[in-house]
């Protein structure tokens, strides 16, 4: 049976005592915590591939292409909208030149 006898002490209990009476010591877990955490994510990040990275650094290019291409088909439209204007148009003056030239 479990009889608690204080005469003779359990040497597993004085341990436990004793471990309770020590206070924690908890300087080697918050040595350099952030230098740490931080070396972590570098190494994580490390591992993604670059072509994510390059991607990111490229977007301006890529707008700035995307802006360019917006503007050079605007121009070509009112190009070619000007080009049927004088196409379609019977009383235009330069139809009215290439005729009299032939």
């Amino acid at each position: 049976m479990n009889t608690t006898d204080s005469s003779s002490p359990d040497p597993l209990d004085q341990l436990f005592a004793e471990a309770r009476s020590r206070p924690l010591d908890t300087a080697s877990i918050e040595y350099a915590l952030e230098t740490r955490v931080l070396a972590r994510i570098r190494e994580r990040r490390a591992g993604r591939s670059s072509w994510m990275g390059l991607s990111w650094k490229l977007i301006p290019f890529f707008a700035a292409i995307v802006v360019l291409a917006g503007v050079w088909e605007q121009q070509m439209t009112q190009a070619n909208s000007d080009a049927e204007r004088l196409a379609f148009d019977p009383n235009s003056s330069a139809l009215n030149l290439w005729e009299s030239a032939n």
